[in-house]
């Protein structure tokens, strides 16, 4: 096979074809990109591991072009995996292998189809996602399923913690459903459109807290951005993201706070964090924040670094 990937998603699954029984021709990801405050030329996670086994490494700046499909039918692979590689595949790389191109998603499809499945589930405030393995076509995530695998999301789940799990769980998914296709043991299964839900890249305006969104769905937020982008709200002028937090369940945190605006720094607990009125009578305690060009900070370090005082307010 010739495998496709780029992001740390893609890494565990490169891993779990190298150790599997299939052999690995190459490896195509995303060209080295600058990155840092230096804009030094960085490559892609995947290339660093397929470097590490020793694959042979492609780079294009289009893998549809031309020229790149006559080297690639040269190498000749029997099937292409496709996990979070960054590029449309039209129908003449889809169908250049005898079994054309097997891609991993990270969520239950037709559910999430998308760029961005693991951050909208969080952010949907799903108990449940998985990934699925498809044979793909020319549509967005819309190929038959070849194998699914459900998986719960825990209260402390964030974007890292889910994707490295999803991760693992789809690289062994995928080695498997190979053996069973090379076998003849799977049967695709057409999705169901009228099931479907989109997942599209989450926008930079979608980045900002609305504290009159009741506790949970804030939080719900946070936990899609952390730890990128990062969810952030304003004090004093200055940006500040919020990196993990959990909803208040102590004493009613708007008694005597009834005329205060959501955003408002009702409490601050020193062993659990900044209580912060939301929406609907609810109120966000704050465990790690980012000060605008400072480090992440636990909320007791942020509260004595800004000498933080109830009754301030997040814009």
């Amino acid at each position: 096979m010739v495998f496709l990937g780029t992001s740390n998603f893609a890494v565990p699954v490169l891993e779990s074809l190298a150790a599997g029984e299939h052999r690995v021709l190459g490896v195509i990801t995303q060209p080295d990109r600058p990155r840092g405050r230096g804009k030094k030329l960085t490559p892609s996670p995947v290339k660093t591991t397929a470097q590490k086994f020793g694959y042979p490494v492609w780079q294009p700046e289009n893998v549809n072009n031309p020229e790149f499909l006559k080297f690639l039918a040269g190498v000749a692979p029997d099937a292409c995996v496709v996990a979070a590689y960054g590029q449309i595949l039209r129908l003449s790389l889809l169908s250049l292998a005898p079994y054309g191109c097997i891609n991993l998603h990270a969520s239950l499809l037709p559910s999430y189809r998308g760029a961005d499945p693991i951050r909208w589930a969080l952010l949907k405030g799903e108990k449940e996602t998985g990934v699925t393995v498809m044979q793909m076509d020319e549509g967005v995530d819309t190929g038959p399923i070849l194998a699914k695998k459900k998986e719960k999301i825990y209260p402390s789940d964030d974007s890292q913690s889910l994707t490295e799990r999803l991760s693992r769980i789809g690289g062994q998914l995928v080695v498997d459903t190979l053996s069973c296709l090379e076998k003849g043991r799977i049967t695709t299964r057409p999705q169901n459109n009228e099931g479907s839900s989109t997942a599209p890249r989450i926008a930079r305006e979608m980045t900002r807290i609305d504290w009159s969104e009741d506790a949970d769905r804030i939080l719900n937020r946070i936990r899609a951005l952390s730890p990128s982008p990062g969810a952030f709200t304003v004090l004093r002028g200055k940006r500040v993201q919020i990196f993990e937090a959990s909803v208040w369940k102590g004493p009613s945190p708007v008694e005597g706070q009834e005329k205060k605006e959501p955003g408002t720094i009702i409490r601050v607990v020193k062993e659990q964090g900044l209580v912060v009125r939301a929406g609907k009578g609810t109120a966000l305690l704050l465990h790690r924040l980012r000060p605008e060009s400072r480090n992440t900070l636990y909320h007791y370090e942020f509260c004595a670094g800004y000498r933080i005082e109830a009754g301030e307010t997040f814009e």
